[in-house]
């Protein structure tokens, strides 16, 4: 049923739907933080079609995603496997759900765009980390951009609020929202 909605007499409804993920997000890849406006995108579902097919059309199973092979959704759909999946709790064992968990203070970020659990004992971010690939140099790269460019703003006299108002949808949010904690 899932294809039906790219034919072309359907097609709206699945536009409809990645606007309304979009929206719901910020604007922002739900795994990456990347600006959606940014490149190819598409509807991911967390869970994928083919480990639980009862959730392909569940509102939190859809996330707006980048489309980029080396990160993100696609990266995790070639790495996941239908053991990580636990059908009692319907979601992943091992890696965090972005719309259901709180990834609220989960991860501090370095001035090079690495990222890390903040508790070191964290398997659930750590794995997230993995299954998603993001620490991939362009996703590093692209952090340690939006965070210098934030420390500068604020070393210029800009206030944190004004600058995550101004850089809101650059992305990146969690990584300038760490880098302005820690000034």
């Amino acid at each position: 049923m899932w294809k039906e909605i790219h034919d072309e007499h359907n097609k709206h409804v699945y536009d409809d739907c990645l606007t309304q993920c979009e929206l719901d997000q910020g604007e922002l890849c739900g795994y990456t933080e990347i600006p959606l406006s940014s490149g190819k995108k598409h509807i991911d579902h967390y869970v994928k079609r083919d480990i639980d097919p009862n959730l392909t059309f569940s509102w939190t199973n859809m996330i707006a995603a980048v489309k980029d092979y080396r990160f993100g959704a696609d990266w995790k759909d070639d790495h996941i496997k239908k053991s990580d999946y636990d059908s009692s709790k319907k979601r992943y064992k091992n890696i965090l759900d972005p719309v259901v968990d709180d990834f609220t203070c989960r991860f501090k970020f370095y001035t090079d765009g690495f990222m890390e659990p903040s508790d070191c004992n964290d398997i659930l971010a750590e794995n997230t980390i993995t299954m998603f690939n993001l620490n991939n140099e362009t996703l590093k790269n692209r952090r340690a951009n939006s965070m210098t460019l934030a420390r500068s703003m604020f070393e210029g006299g800009m206030g944190k609020d004004e600058i995550m108002y101004y850089m809101a949808s650059d992305g990146f949010i969690s990584a300038i929202e760490y880098e302005l904690s820690q000034v």
